[in-house]
């Protein structure tokens, strides 16, 4: 041990720190200071249990070689980390970091770190990820299943011991109460009922011939808003496997072939319904003028989009904080409430509402 040289701090001798130590563990505090280390322990709990003269001592010997205490080891102490894991499948879109701003909106109140991994749609990938977390002793995950085939036989047995909650969807095969989710077949019945509305009956679904389960519910609000209304869900104006641009962009030119092509079409998502739009432009036709479009998610890019895109706005923050506070009370050992959320629909440019409302005024006056 290197001599001690003593130096006064607010009329307390502390000793000199040991050459060469970089002061990481509290047992190395306690050795310099000549204490116990549970002595060292009750101080930096904030404890009375120690006399002030020590209290003072061990503080401000901590302050001058600047330790702080792993706040892990002290988390675990206490049968907690305080730690939360987020899987998500990608953030390439703003849908899921939206999510992520619910999330950290409960975790700050809760005095806990999130971090963030990806499974890419993979259900191996997702199984290595929930490994990695369980090894940092996280307090519990947050998680986007994948919804491919097999994954809750791959998941099942990971996550048997650790509190979790499923959001967006569940685990392939399981209900939708074991998750917290928007309502899918509710928010497309809304947008394909407002195209009625504006005098639609030729109405085309894009992506919606995807096998997940959110595209099945998809696409049973369109069967079902055009059954309401007596219109037949012709297979002709059913395109499209899935959510990305290139599948809209690709179904949209396939509808226009189609004859009589549709009036107006509703999408899966968002950046679907941006690429019919992208198709329609190239044509030489007018979203929102020539044919109608509608997508859903109301992902932040929608209002900047050539045409505004009318679409159906997933209460994404909301979400997050839902799943955020059911992990909460999982993690304490009660049953949490697995809402199901309601979207809305918000009207812009492409849908041709405002021109129908000018057409109107025009007949009225």
């Amino acid at each position: 041990m290197a001599n001690k040289a003593k130096y006064e701090i607010k009329n307390q001798s502390i000793p000199e720190p040991e050459e060469g130590v970089r002061y990481r563990t509290l047992a190395e505090v306690a050795r310099t200071l000549e204490v116990d280390a549970s002595t060292v322990s009750l101080v930096l709990s904030g404890s009375d249990r120690v006399n002030k003269f020590t209290r003072d001592r061990v503080m401000a010997f901590c302050e001058r070689v600047n330790y702080r205490p792993n706040p892990l080891a002290r988390a675990l102490s206490r049968g907690r980390s305080n730690l939360w894991g987020v899987l998500f499948p990608d953030i390439v879109s703003s849908f899921f970091p939206a999510i992520l701003e619910g999330i950290e909106t409960v975790a700050n109140e809760q005095e806990c770190t999130s971090f963030l991994a990806l499974s890419r749609y993979d259900p191996e990938q997702m199984a290595a990820q929930i490994i990695a977390m369980e090894s940092r002793y996280v307090d519990g995950i947050l998680l986007v299943p994948t919804g491919q085939p097999g994954e809750k036989k791959i998941l099942a047995p990971l996550l048997k011991e650790t509190a979790f909650v499923p959001l967006v969807q569940p685990l392939a095969g399981d209900s939708l109460r074991t998750c917290v989710h928007v309502d899918d077949e509710y928010g497309l019945w809304l947008g394909t009922n407002h195209l009625i509305s504006l005098g639609h009956r030729r109405i085309a679904l894009i992506g919606g011939l995807g096998e997940t389960d959110a595209c099945n519910r998809r696409r049973n609000g369109w069967v079902r808003a055009l059954t309401e209304h007596g219109i037949h869900p012709s297979k002709r104006l059913l395109q499209g496997d899935h959510f990305g641009r290139e599948c809209g962009y690709d179904s949209m030119l396939k509808l226009l072939k189609t004859s009589p092509p549709p009036t107006a079409l509703i999408a899966v998502s968002d950046y679907a319904a941006l690429g019919a739009m992208e198709a329609i432009l190239e044509v030489g036709l007018r979203p929102g003028e020539d044919i109608a479009v509608v997508g859903f998610d109301n992902i932040c890019c929608a209002h900047y989009s050539p045409v505004p895109l009318t679409t159906i706005s997933q209460p994404k923050e909301e979400l997050g904080e839902a799943a955020a506070r059911a992990l909460v009370e999982r993690i304490a050992g009660r049953r949490p409430r697995l809402p199901t959320l309601l979207p809305q629909l918000v009207i812009r440019r492409s849908c041709g509402a405002y021109k129908v409302s000018s057409e109107e005024a025009a007949r009225n006056n």
